[in-house]
């Protein structure tokens, strides 16, 4: 892959956008909100999706019944047969490693909790591919915020100008533009859809990883 220079790091989301989660994370809010004596409502569950699972819960659950339904979350997600449901999108291996091969640092910024983001890395083989990685209790503040992404940027020594985020929501969207970055990049292929992503700002959208390299190529181009 070549690159211009000039960005040095790329930021990624992970469930949606490096990691096809939908069916996992779907099944452990079902099963959590059910255990709770709610009918989960998936049509609401997904459009809650992209923020922290403590700012999701109560809007899912009575207040009372939180604290039961996150632990019952991270039971279900630890469950062998759940993380089954969990793979890695097309190419997702090829662009890391070659992002790290033309030197440019990967950095996963997440509203995931870093032990659980660190498993998820971890079981579909792609932890190797990142320098930093950060989960929302690790971050400065969750995503839109930009605390995140200036952390990452701190860490790596990096501006914001050298900076691009890839993500799948209009969250990730809002925070690469809230942290100033050179470029927003929108993917579709995960739990937002296009319209969502340009409504949010996002300065190029792509439809899956594939596409990734070429528009890369257009960021550096400025177009």
């Amino acid at each position: 892959m070549t690159h211009d220079p000039g960005i040095k790091a790329v930021i990624f989301d992970i469930d949606g956008t490096i990691l096809d989660t939908y069916e996992f994370v779907m099944h452990s809010f079902e099963e959590a909100v059910a255990a709770q004596g709610e009918k989960p409502d998936r049509a609401k569950i997904d459009s809650l999706l992209g923020q922290t699972i403590h700012e999701t819960y109560p809007q899912l659950v009575p207040e009372e019944a939180v604290e039961a339904a996150l632990q019952k979350h991270r039971e279900v997600q630890a469950l062998p047969e759940v993380r089954a449901l969990i793979s890695t999108f097309d190419q997702a291996n090829e662009v890391l490693a070659a992002l790290n091969h033309a030197g440019v640092r990967c950095a996963a910024l997440s509203n995931r909790m870093h032990a659980s983001l660190l498993e998820l890395l971890e079981y579909t083989g792609l932890l190797q591919h990142f320098t930093v990685i950060l989960g929302s209790d690790e971050a400065r503040e969750p995503k839109p915020a930009p605390g995140g992404v200036r952390q990452i940027c701190e860490i790596l020594h990096v501006s914001a100008a050298e900076t691009v985020m890839v993500g799948d929501t209009p969250i990730d969207i809002k925070t690469a533009k809230n942290a100033g970055l050179r470029a927003a990049i929108g993917i579709t292929h995960g739990f937002g859809s296009r319209e969502q992503l340009v409504a949010a700002g996002a300065d190029f959208t792509l439809d899956s990883l594939r596409d990734f390299e070429e528009t890369m190529q257009r960021v550096e181009h400025g177009e």
